[in-house]
């Protein structure tokens, strides 16, 4: 369920069927109808977590005092969805764990990368990865989705010639909660 946030923060009711809390709210993630209501409506649409939080639904006056008490810099003129994902990062800074990916290149296949991480999941949880133009970078408590390639290391694969970078995560297995992320660039076989 992508978290949705309204132009207006203040908003507090129901809309085309969501309850908004604060100007937050979630929807299903197959429910492509309301995301595009939304998006069209000018809200922000984020992916990362799936559900709201405690931060989604607190008034922007406390979630300002919540950012000062974390040391986070507000900058004057961001919305609600830019303070919670700063604050978001700032815990995110303490709690995240680090993974460690390598790549190299496939021995045989032209094209291919194999991604091997230094230690297996812990018990409970599994490894994702994702690929992109740049190093995807997850918080703290996002959470994994139809995006996200669960994986057992190593792993082989031909990324598209622009996703040059990988993210792989380790996950609770039951939540999609991600506890620790690495990344780097991508050596395919050439």
């Amino acid at each position: 369920m992508p978290r949705i946030f309204a132009p207006k923060e203040d908003v507090n009711t129901l809309a085309g069927h969501v309850d908004f809390y604060n100007g937050a709210a979630a929807v299903d993630e197959d429910a492509a109808h309301a995301i595009a209501f939304f998006t069209a409506a000018g809200c922000d649409i984020d992916y990362n977590k799936h559900e709201l939080t405690a931060l989604d639904k607190l008034p922007r006056d406390v979630l300002d005092d919540v950012a000062s008490y974390l040391g986070v810099t507000l900058t004057p003129g961001e919305d609600k969805y830019a303070v919670v994902r700063n604050i978001e990062t700032s815990i995110s800074t303490k709690y995240l764990g680090a993974i460690t990916p390598t790549s190299a290149a496939h021995a045989t296949e032209q094209g291919k990368t194999t991604v091997t991480m230094a230690a297996a999941a812990g018990a409970g949880n599994t490894l994702y990865y994702k690929t992109g133009v740049a190093a995807p970078t997850p918080l703290y408590g996002d959470k994994v989705d139809s995006t996200w390639t669960a994986f057992t290391s190593p792993v082989s694969f031909k990324p598209t010639d622009t996703h040059l970078h990988i993210t792989t995560v380790e996950a609770v297995t039951a939540t999609g909660f991600i506890l620790k992320s690495g990344t780097t660039a991508l050596t395919v076989k050439t």
